[in-house]
């Protein structure tokens, strides 16, 4: 009898231990020194296609502004946390000009009016 409880006390040692794996991971994502700029339009605003953005000597092409209501669609543009000086263009006229200063992992929105 003793024998058969130290049995089943082993056999219930091994399957608490053995059947659930840790899916805990210990690398970063990649994204911890980053910040982005997200460019949405008002819901009332016309629509707004084919812009610029500029952020420092960068360059993003923004091919659609979502309305605010639909802002999980609208793409983020990376770049690294600190001041950065923003500009907007459409064609060659000045959309939106800002200087803004990004903490890490923030999301800058940029409502366009």
């Amino acid at each position: 009898m003793i024998k058969i409880k130290n049995i089943l006390r082993i056999a219930f040692v091994l399957l608490i231990f053995s059947g659930c794996k840790h899916t805990y991971k210990a690398s970063s994502s990649g994204l911890d020194y980053e910040s982005s700029v997200q460019i949405i339009r008002a819901n009332d605003s016309e629509s707004m296609n084919d812009l610029i953005l500029m952020i420092d000597d960068k360059r993003f092409v923004v091919e659609k502004v979502y309305r605010e209501k639909k802002i999980l669609k609208a793409p983020k543009f990376y770049t690294s946390p600190g001041k950065h000086i923003i500009l907007i263009k459409k064609g060659r006229t000045v959309v939106h000009s800002d200087t803004v200063f990004l903490g890490n992992q923030e999301t800058r929105k940029i409502i366009l009016r």
